[in-house]
């Protein structure tokens, strides 16, 4: 037969289909990921019983995948298709992992296009009402001499299981729901479709929720400490984000909320909520749509009300709360005051359609008692605008503008690259690793669950992605004498596409010290997604390297970036991540460092040398920071545009020190820093450092040459201390090309 034969045409271009989209033979295990699920790191839920046709209930059949995943420490994958469900979905972590969290984690994923999980009407769920519901166990500390020195002390506290039906948020780390629909049927009143509230790598991720019951609830909980909820959007319901107990210093970001009849997002979380790149309309409420009774920040978000009414209202709060880039249309309420049944309004517009509200702070000038503290100390949160402290709210002018396109998305991926993409490398060492990023640039290499042995530095090309099964599943560890090199790094260039995502760069005893995790050079639209940078050093000369470095045109977006090293083995030149001679723009969607002791501990406390530090860059951002321990979280020289947007965590500067630190910065803000106060105990724990009474520290210092602006003290010291809700300096922006 001739190879012009219409049929001997077609089978040769089905052959050069496969051979381009396996690499061509080229280092590859055999097709396209998506041709299987490696059975190592998958849990198929159809093969459990579960009906992707919606006919049959499919509760038993995705519970025993959801128990599978989690006792195999797998991801529970669910394939395209429709899957009806009548009871409560229960994913639960007991501790199994002997009390490392970073080890064990749930992960709940679906294929493309998203599947869809339907609550039935008159489901039968639990009393909580949640259909969907992730949670920890509840944990007790233990004493062992952990730190083996003899003693066992407050630093030897451990984890072991409490009891089976107590949640402890704060130890649900790592796990994730991803690329889901949920839909709630009428018939469910009270039901809440998601609710997860956690920590470190936790969070909903590129899930749609469409509520068909009009007293349902979306999404509730709340993730923060290192974790995140984005690209979200509910449809309908009561609320459609209740955040009132979220972890603190949660993160919101790219979350589109439609029509809810009683508020779009509730927060009364303690410590800030980060809220960046949102949407938020409603035809059904009069508001207000955005309702808080503790700290906010809200940054380019738009706020809609197609029904405009005089008697609508955008935001109420209780606390503090910062405005910038903030677009609000059809109401003349734009925030508003609440304290018991009294209401003030605190920032109002007489003109009708689209408002801009540049950058508005409320002070809050009832102070707050400090946490588990005597009364008579407390706390106030003023406004500082260069070195100034303003005895009232301030506002920057209201103007009449449309938000510009790309508002939301600019803070947010869309159609992120899955495994289904990808190919697997031949091996599980560097060699094979580089072989498959070399010969499939512009692609996806997918690494599936494992231990993977770096000997040399794997590089990542402008349009490399590399992307892993979970950040407690794909984990990337040196080869003995790995030493004066990174793990990974990326090609120096300005524009990117470079992807990073869902894997653990983790050190121990085999890496010599002048080793380091990875070197970020791109920019553009590179992103790292859900990486955890871990260190279980614990022998040897101490660390001197910075673990993360970011130069030259590195930027781009990171989210969930967490770094820990509990070991403590640090030299004076280690730190969690250094962003040095960088261009920008560059930022981050909750960011945790902590347990950064370089130099190592004395007898009259740390050493003052920071876990963060950025040194003659510019543009760079913090939408959410949470960190622990005494040293300085972030430390900011010769460098410009920087903006920390939402800070907390439990972490308290040394005496006469703090946790911020900016030098010769012109422009720069830092809004909603807050900590954990904790006066009365002096003793040092393992987590947290050394209690020191918040009145004889600063979380905010300026330097400017030699001269140290403190804000935030008085001459003599006040009885309280100064939380601000916003510190100002310059016109500070998030990149070149924007007037904020």
């Amino acid at each position: 037969m001739s190879l012009k034969h219409p049929i001997c045409r077609w089978y040769v271009f089905v052959l050069a289909l496969f051979v381009v989209a396996t690499g061509g033979g080229k280092g590859f295990a055999g097709p396209p990921v998506a041709a299987r699920l490696d059975p190592h790191t998958f849990v198929d839920a159809v093969a459990h019983g579960a009906d992707p046709t919606g006919v049959r209930d499919s509760t038993d059949a995705l519970q025993a995948a959801i128990r599978e995943s989690v006792e195999q420490q797998k991801v529970c994958y669910l394939r395209p298709g429709t899957y009806r469900i009548s009871r409560t979905l229960r994913i639960v972590l007991d501790g199994e992992g002997g009390g490392d969290f970073n080890v064990e984690a749930a992960i709940l994923m679906g294929g493309v296009p998203k599947p869809t999980i339907v609550l039935a009407p008159h489901a039968r769920l639990e009393s909580s009402q949640y259909v969907i519901h992730f949670w920890s166990r509840k944990w007790r500390y233990r004493k062992r001499d952990w730190d083996g020195d003899g003693d066992v002390d407050r630093d030897d506290r451990w984890a072991t299981p409490y009891h089976p039906d107590h949640e402890q948020p704060n130890t649900l780390y790592n796990t994730k729901m991803i690329n889901l629909r949920v839909r709630v049927e009428k018939g469910n009143p009270g039901a809440t479709a998601v609710r997860m509230r956690g920590a470190q790598g936790t969070g909903v991720q590129d899930v749609d929720i469409e509520l068909l019951e009009d007293d349902a609830v979306g999404l509730s909980g709340g993730c923060g400490s290192g974790g995140g909820h984005f690209n979200v959007q509910v449809t309908g319901g009561r609320i459609g984000l209740d955040l009132t107990d979220a972890q603190p210093a949660p993160t919101i970001a790219g979350v589109t909320l439609l029509d809810q009849s009683e508020a779009a997002i509730l927060y009364k979380g303690r410590q800030t909520l980060t809220a960046v790149g949102c949407e938020v309309r409603s035809a059904r409420s009069a508001g207000p749509l955005i309702r808080s009774g503790g700290a906010m920040s809200l940054l380019d978000t738009t706020i809609d009300f197609p029904v405009e009414r005089d008697t609508n209202v955008a935001i109420v709060t209780s606390g503090t709360l910062y405005l910038r880039n903030v677009f609000v249309r059809g109401a003349r309420t734009l925030v508003q005051a609440r304290s018991g049944e009294r209401s003030m309004t605190l920032l109002s517009s007489p003109r009708s359609g689209w408002v801009r509200v540049r950058q508005y702070a409320r002070a809050q000038h009832v102070s707050t008692p400090y946490f588990h503290a005597p009364s008579q100390n407390y706390y106030s949160h003023p406004v500082y605008v260069n070195g100034s402290r303003l005895s009232s709210d301030f506002t920057e002018p209201l103007s009449n503008e449309p938000p510009p396109s790309g508002l939301r998305a600019k803070h947010v991926w869309k159609d992120f690259p899955t495994w289904e993409q990808g190919v697997v490398p031949a091996g599980m060492d560097s060699d094979a690793i580089q072989k498959a990023i070399d010969s499939h640039r512009g692609g996806v290499v997918f690494l599936p669950k494992g231990i993977y042995t770096i000997k040399k530095t794997l590089f990542l090309y402008r349009d490399t992605t590399l992307i892993g099964a979970g950040r407690h599943l794909t984990v990337l560890r040196p080869a003995p004498g790995f030493d004066r090199q990174p793990l990974i790094e990326t090609e120096e260039v300005a524009q990117a596409s470079t992807r990073l995502a869902f894997l653990k760069l983790e050190f121990h005893n085999a890496v010599g010290p002048r080793a380091y995790a990875l070197s970020w050079r791109c920019g553009g639209d590179a992103m790292v997604r859900s990486v955890n940078f871990q260190s279980r050093y614990t022998g040897g000369a101490a660390l001197e390297a910075p673990f993360v470095v970011i130069s030259g045109h590195g930027g781009g977006r990171w989210y969930e970036f967490f770094n820990t090293n509990s070991a403590f083995n640090q030299g004076l030149g280690y730190r969690h991540l250094l962003i040095r001679d960088a261009q920008g723009p560059l930022r981050f969607y909750q960011c945790n460092p902590e347990h950064a002791i370089p130099g190592g501990r004395t007898n009259e406390g740390v050493k003052n040398v920071p876990q963060i530090e950025v040194v003659r860059s510019q543009f760079i951002t913090f939408y959410g920071l949470k960190g622990e321990g005494n040293n300085p979280l972030l430390w900011v020289r010769d460098s410009d545009h920087v903006i920390v947007s939402g800070t907390g965590g439990n972490a308290s500067a040394m005496p006469d020190q703090s946790l911020f630190l900016f030098q010769n910065v012109p422009n720069w803000l830092c809004a909603n820093a807050m900590d954990s106060p904790r006066p009365t105990n002096s003793n040092y724990l393992k987590f947290s450092g050394a209690a020191v009474d918040p009145s004889r520290w600063s979380i905010i210092r300026e330097r400017q040459g030699m001269t140290v602006i403190d804000t935030q003290r008085e001459d003599p010291p006040r009885a309280g201390a100064d939380r601000p809700v916003l510190v100002l300096r310059g016109m500070p922006r998030s990149e070149p090309s924007s007037a904020l």
